[in-house]
């Protein structure tokens, strides 16, 4: 491990808070998760866009 590695590490351990090790404190599990469904519904539009063939003919020679 890379001495930034190491301080990064020690920096995580002293950013924990260790009465919420699993989750921040103010996590809403519900609101995440429509957050997230948010950002899948997006992507799913935008994939679908990219995938869309050009309407550009392409050129022959």
């Amino acid at each position: 491990m890379s001495e930034s590695e190491a301080d990064l590490l020690a920096l995580l351990r002293e950013l924990d808070d260790p009465g919420w090790l699993e989750r921040p404190q103010h996590y809403d599990r519900g609101e995440a998760a429509m957050h997230f469904g948010v950002l899948v519904a997006r992507l799913e539009v935008t994939s679908q866009l990219a995938a869309r063939p050009s309407r550009t003919p392409k050129n022959p020679s």
